[in-house]
């Protein structure tokens, strides 16, 4: 009676403890198919010299949703056109001057234009390699930050089960929405460096670091021997705030852009007025 008792109890525990180990491995699963997934695509960009056309892929997708966006009536949409494609005036003359329907097609254009200028600018092969170096860096930091991500889901959505509804479902779902933003991210962060990164000249390159520390002592010092052997008197000029024409000239370019984006909110404005 009493090993029958016994044996009984530790089937219960054997088989509380198989539910708990088949658990984890359903949950690990679903971490295992992202991390495939994101492998497979690492690999890729390491093997590849050329990813110019995945970059193409990641413009053209980027300017559908860009021109399919709720706020793209909205008086930001210029602004986070810009944010990504930073182009120029004219190209957001044409681009905002274009009809509504052919305003995805005339996007994408502008966009393949300026990747075009980048690529002169920084040559063919450096732009090889700034694209997978670009790529490659923000892969890695948005992987980081989706394995942070699906260890705190992990960790409250046992809670799921309170309201009658299916942990380990809800943690494939929510996990795969995790993914997916990730992936967003990921095209939208590789334009956004990629667009903003600026070529460097070998000068600049082989130009030796100075800290503001080393620049403010040899500035003294400079100032020493000139005061010391100074013959020539100073003029009005040569007390002028260079710091306050500078802004002063960035006011002037500020208002004057604002001035044609107002300008092409109006011719907008007139042309669904007349539809």
């Amino acid at each position: 009676m009493i090993s029958r008792s016994l044996e009984g109890a530790q089937k219960k525990v054997e088989g509380f403890h198989f539910d708990q180990r088949k658990s984890v491995v359903q949950y690990d699963d679903v971490m295992n198919r992202h991390r495939k997934a994101v492998y497979a695509m690492r690999r890729e960009i390491l093997r590849s010299d050329n990813i110019s056309k995945r970059i193409k892929i990641l413009i053209d997708d980027e300017a559908h949703a860009l021109a399919v966006s709720p706020l793209v009536t909205s008086d930001e949409f210029e602004d986070m056109v810009r944010h990504v494609f930073p182009f120029d005036e004219p190209a957001l003359d044409r681009l905002f001057d274009s009809d509504a329907t052919k305003f995805e097609k005339t996007l994408k254009t502008e966009a393949a234009e300026l990747y075009d200028a980048r690529i002169a600018a920084f040559g063919d092969d450096i732009m090889r390699k700034v694209e997978r170096d670009i790529y490659l860096q923000v892969l890695d930091n948005l992987w980081m930050q989706h394995l942070e991500n699906m260890d705190h889901l992990r960790e409250g959505i046992h809670w799921m089960s309170v309201g009658q509804q299916d942990p380990l479902v809800e943690y494939r779902r929510r996990g795969q929405m995790l993914f997916e933003d990730m992936q967003t991210s990921l095209r939208h962060d590789v334009l956004l460096h990629l667009f903003h990164a600026e070529p460097v000249s070998q000068e600049e390159l082989d130009r030796a670091i100075e800290t503001d520390l080393t620049l403010a002592a040899r500035g003294s010092v400079d100032n020493a021997s000139q005061i010391l052997t100074a013959e020539t008197e100073f003029e009005a000029g040569d007390f002028t705030d260079k710091k306050t024409t500078a802004q002063t000239q960035k006011k002037q370019a500020t208002s004057k852009k604002k001035a044609r984006k107002t300008e092409r909110k109006r011719k907008t404005a007139a042309k669904r007025r007349k539809k």
